[in-house]
């Protein structure tokens, strides 16, 4: 689910350890390296577009892109 779903659960706080959000932070910078060497802009980048799976991997949606 969304990534601000999770930094407010209780039920998520132990398994969100500094080290998953410093992974969460690294998968998610990459996502939209690429996207910007594509010449591509997530258009309204924030909590509500990052989601994240079960194994805990980020996942960048809800795109209202523009190229450059």
């Amino acid at each position: 689910g969304p990534i601000r779903r999770l930094l407010r659960s209780s039920e998520y706080s132990e398994a969100l350890n500094w080290r998953m959000r410093v992974r969460i932070a690294r998968q998610t910078a990459v996502a939209l390296s690429f996207l910007h060497s594509r010449r591509l802009l997530h258009g309204a980048f924030n909590s509500h577009c990052l989601f994240i799976d079960q194994q805990f991997n980020a996942h960048v949606g809800d795109f209202g892109l523009e190229s450059f």
